[in-house]
């Protein structure tokens, strides 16, 4: 994955701790909470979206003539061959979750680039808000997750 974004949320870090505190290992857990992003990057590309709700640009006009000679347009904004979408995976590494995009062009889509010849990919950001944050639901959704694992831990 050569997309990295690290999250840094008090909260979300406390609960974590105490999690480990009790249960000691992290990985059922953030096993857990990687596919619950996960699903949530596969909704951003269903919507069209960033995961806080802005649209993605349009596709350019020679994307457009390109994907219909091809015959997959009309059709999503970066859904062409399936190949970004269908690398996305979530993966624990120690203490810490990994998501994202094995497909190289991944972070081209994510953060936009300037192509060679002058020409440009705009970002569509789908890991992370426009503003490079995670969205608030997600957040929660991580603390729900921990939360219910440590009452689950203490029922033994």
């Amino acid at each position: 994955m050569d997309i990295k974004i690290k999250i840094e949320n008090e909260s979300l870090q406390r609960t974590l701790d105490a999690y480990k505190e009790k249960v000691g290992n992290l990985e059922p857990v953030l096993d857990v909470i990687g596919q619950a992003i996960l699903s949530r990057v596969h909704e951003s590309f269903e919507r069209e979206s960033s995961p806080d709700g802005a649209s993605w640009k349009p596709l350019a006009f020679g994307s457009v003539l390109r994907r219909k000679k091809k015959g997959t347009w009309p059709g999503k904004i970066l859904h062409d061959s399936g190949e970004l979408r269908g690398s996305l995976q979530s993966r624990v590494l120690g203490n810490r979750v990994e998501i994202g995009p094995d497909a190289p062009h991944g972070v081209f889509h994510q953060l936009g680039a300037t192509l060679k010849g002058g020409g440009k990919i705009p970002a569509r950001p789908f890991l992370t808000e426009a503003g490079g944050g995670i969205p608030d639901p997600w957040i929660r959704q991580c603390l729900d997750i921990i939360q219910q694992a440590i009452d689950e831990a203490e029922k033994g």
